[in-house]
């Protein structure tokens, strides 16, 4: 069965090649260095390690593009879904070509190939194997846990994800505060309120056409959970984005309305005259 997937994948061009049965540990020296497509040689390793899991080099490799997978953990300490979620409703990774449940629970999701390099948030849960790193494939199994399954192919047009802007938005979000009990989130000292909030303005600067005003109220809800008072960076860099003033000030007061109960001062409307202040 091994060996059939083997060759699966490198009749599709897929170099992979094998790890020690039941671990995520390279049976051959180089390891995934010295990942293939050669037939001959995938029939004598899995002929030699018939049981061997299947590994596939991530990224660039050999100059050919394999995958790139974002790795949505499960363990202990927490999981990446609602992560992942936020991931999704910010359109941060449309384009993946397939689905892996991991043993864990957890799930690859796989994207083509690039040269970025590997990564990781993990207070989010979440990692990124690109070009220097590998992942195991359906049907390796870890021993005690279960085995890789693929469980969902998308239909729709694949692209490479942008692991640099998943970890800024990752990154940008501070620890979730639960303010149903209050009408204010707490307030931070000044310093580390200026720090949430340039991370929260630089993703938004950063945010390209067509899902600008959701990121904008996704940091604005970030910034009111931990408790940031002044908001006018969100709004200069939701300006540069290309967001109307008005409209971006808009979506800011809502967050925070939702979240804290009213909205942060600076964007109140002023002297009742339904205009808001000036950049």
């Amino acid at each position: 069965m091994m060996l059939d997937a083997a060759l699966r994948c490198a009749s599709s061009g897929l170099p992979v090649f094998p790890c020690v049965p039941g671990t995520k540990r390279p049976l051959i020296q180089r390891g995934f260095y010295a990942a293939m497509t050669d037939v001959d040689e995938i029939r004598d390793w899995w002929t030699r390690w018939p049981e061997a899991n299947l590994a596939m080099p991530t990224g660039r490799h050999g100059g050919r593009s394999t995958f790139d997978v974002v790795d949505v953990d499960v363990h202990a300490a927490g999981n990446g879904y609602p992560q992942m979620t936020e991931l999704r409703n910010a359109g941060l990774l449309d384009g993946w070509t397939h689905m892996v449940r991991t043993p864990s629970g957890g799930v690859h999701i796989y994207f083509p190939g690039t040269a970025q390099r590997n990564g990781s948030v993990p207070r989010a849960h979440i990692d990124f194997r690109s070009t220097g790193g590998y992942v195991l494939l359906p049907p390796s199994a870890i021993s005690g846990h279960g085995t890789y399954v693929t469980v969902a192919s998308s239909t729709q047009p694949s692209a490479s994800v942008n692991w640099e802007a998943i970890r800024e938005y990752l990154s940008a979000s501070v620890p979730r505060r639960h303010l149903a009990a209050t009408r204010a989130a707490p307030d931070l000292d000044s310093a580390t309120s200026e720090r949430v909030v340039e991370r929260l303005a630089r993703y938004v600067a950063q945010t390209p056409e067509g899902n600008r005003n959701d990121v904008l109220y996704w940091a604005s809800c970030r910034a009111a959970e931990g408790g940031v008072r002044d908001t006018q960076p969100l709004l200069d860099a939701a300006v540069r984005a290309g967001l109307d003033q008005r409209e971006a000030a808009q979506t800011i007061s809502s967050a925070y309305r939702r979240l804290a109960g009213h909205g942060p001062s600076q964007l109140r409307r002023a002297s009742g005259r339904g205009q808001y202040p000036q950049r």
